[in-house]
């Protein structure tokens, strides 16, 4: 749900926010910080930001274009690629550290949302760090060059 909330990927909605939203997403988002990944529920971040579950549901949909499980999937998937790229660790403890109930709905999702499935992904995108040195690699060039 916090990465849910990329503003970069997303843009600023559909609709503009007014005072009050800005509020209540934050509310949430602090909610969501202190809870653990797959413990996100619509009743509970209703109930903090004041409104009813369908009025909440509805919300969600109108400003980010998504239902909220499809944003809460699509932020899990987020986290995922990052652990994909950054860690060593295996599909099924990233799928339950993304807070995916089992790993074949982070497969499912993943796939939904990023043409591939995480073992694809991370074999297309993860450089070794010999690939990574070679790119990381500058010429020294004389100041007079630039002139």
């Amino acid at each position: 749900m916090i990465d849910s909330f990329d503003y970069l990927r997303y843009g600023s909605g559909i609709h503009a926010f007014v005072d009050k939203h800005v509020k209540r997403y934050r509310d949430i988002y602090e909610y969501v910080l202190k809870t653990p990944a797959g413990q996100h529920r619509l009743t509970d971040l209703a109930e903090i930001a004041g409104i009813s579950t369908q009025h909440m549901s509805h919300d969600i949909k109108d400003k980010f274009g998504l239902s909220f499980v499809e944003l809460l999937a699509c932020g899990r998937c987020m986290v995922a690629a990052r652990l994909l790229l950054s860690t060593g660790k295996m599909i099924r403890d990233i799928s339950a550290e993304c807070g995916f109930s089992d790993p074949k709905y982070l497969v499912k999702y993943f796939k939904m949302y990023y043409r591939y499935t995480p073992s694809e992904f991370r074999k297309k995108y993860k450089m070794d760090e010999e690939t990574l040195a070679s790119r990381m690699r500058y010429e020294e060039i004389p100041l007079s060059a630039a002139i």
